[in-house]
């Protein structure tokens, strides 16, 4: 049993991989189909009551059945993997994330400063 008599429903088509907002007066979750990022109001006080799902992202995004692959941030800007070929007409390539450390070191030795 959750806190306070939940659980409670937030979703009128399902979804999965919750998120609240910074504030805690949002909840997001992604749609099963990976198509889009839904947002919940709710209040807490003086029983939790959520609100009416409402879109915040848009897209063919990936959707994993299981974890999480997708954030929100501070201010409310989404991160989200999308499908590399969203119609299946050709061979995708694998998706790719690059990660530069130290990128000013980097910078400094493809841009040399005279």
């Amino acid at each position: 049993m959750s806190p306070r008599g939940g659980p409670w429903q937030v979703s009128t088509d399902g979804g999965g991989a919750p998120a609240w907002s910074v504030d805690g007066l949002e909840l997001f979750y992604q749609t099963f189909n990976g198509t889009a990022v839904m947002g919940v109001m709710v209040d807490t006080e003086p029983t939790f009551t959520p609100g009416i799902p409402a879109i915040r992202v848009e897209g063919d995004y990936v959707y994993l059945s299981a974890g999480r692959n997708w954030d929100v941030s501070r201010d409310q800007r989404f991160l989200m993997l999308k499908s590399a070929d969203p119609n299946g007409t050709q061979d995708a390539p694998s998706p790719q994330i690059n990660v530069v450390i130290n990128w000013v070191e980097e910078l400094k030795a493809r841009v040399p400063i005279n």
